[in-house]
């Protein structure tokens, strides 16, 4: 699986091997899956910032999938995606681990990219500091998450003045 956006189902398949090609037939397994934030940049556009700095989300870890492995050392688990509101995007991070005929785990990582949108929303800082009374243009971009510009995405903006005033 490339990549996953909200409410997508992918399907992980994975096999273990033992040092001599072997396969690790029926040796008990465990997928973990982890949310790890970051920012989707895109060198086309490097002067944009994409997401919401004010969304937070935990770094869970969750336990999706355990079992044992086929006779030909295979395993296979569905990944599926909750809407995560994430500042911007997320690495899915699965941890599959086997455990070996002494009791030892031995794991290996996949990441698999999650966006929270088919499209994603970017703006360009102003060139200088808005001042009361002044213009100031900015640019909105939306792109798809390989950087190349979405085709017939609405977008619906309201811009609002936030005035804080301390009473004693």
């Amino acid at each position: 699986q490339q990549r996953l956006t909200a409410g997508e189902k992918g399907k992980l398949n994975f096999n273990a091997r033992y040092l001599f090609d072997a396969p690790a037939a029926n040796l008990p397994y465990e997928v973990m899956l982890s949310l790890l934030p970051r920012d989707y940049t895109h060198p086309k556009w490097e002067a944009f910032v994409f997401g919401d700095p004010q969304l937070k989300i935990e770094n869970e870890s969750t336990l999706i999938a355990s079992g044992a492995l086929s006779d030909q050392g295979k395993g296979e688990t569905d990944i599926k995606t909750k809407n995560w509101r994430p500042p911007s995007m997320l690495d899915l991070q699965l941890r599959i681990g086997v455990m070996e005929d002494g009791g030892r785990w031995v794991y290996k990582t996949h990441v698999i990219p999650y966006y929270p949108t088919a499209t994603m929303v970017g703006i360009e800082s102003p060139s200088r500091t808005p001042s009361i009374g002044q213009k100031t243009p900015f640019r909105v971009v939306t792109v798809n998450p390989d950087g190349s510009p979405s085709k017939g995405a609405k977008l619906h903006a309201v811009l609002s003045k936030i005035i804080y005033r301390t009473l004693l």
